[in-house]
């Protein structure tokens, strides 16, 4: 190669890889925040992978992408109305016929973790925000 094709692969050709390079490793770093879990989601089919908090690693060739989900204690409260937060969901309380007739209305609290090994079976059924339906109508 002559010194031109030289001074043009390494003003042109080398910045324009390491343009290339970075951005593919940057769209391929995954950060979860601290008190969530990411199941991957390839082509939009949920896996059996669950990341932990923290960067991962993630190939972007692969259409890879990540939800989140709460790590932590969540808790529904029947018989509360107010805000709510990511944490925590309200809802109306349940109306029960006792024995004698008379009726009566039930407020209770249901506090519960979603497991990282079945956040696949809760991403597929329920969605990012569906479960919180699902604990209103089980419970």
């Amino acid at each position: 190669m002559s010194f031109g094709a030289w001074l043009v692969f390494i003003f042109i050709g080398l910045p324009l890889l390491a343009v290339l390079i970075w951005a593919l490793v940057r769209d391929s770093i995954v950060n979860i925040p601290v008190g969530t879990l990411g199941p991957l989601v390839v082509r939009g089919k949920s896996t059996n992978r669950s990341l932990a908090p923290g960067v991962h690693w993630v190939p972007t060739p692969r259409k890879r992408q990540s939800v989140t989900y709460p790590a932590v204690e969540l808790s529904y409260r029947a018989g509360a109305e107010g805000p709510t937060s990511s944490v925590e969901a309200s809802g109306p309380a349940q109306k029960v016929v006792l024995g004698d007739r008379a009726e009566a209305a039930v407020g209770y609290t249901v506090r519960f973790r979603l497991v990282p090994e079945k956040l696949r079976v809760v991403h597929d059924r329920f969605g990012t925000v569906g479960y919180w339906s699902a604990v209103r109508d089980y419970s």
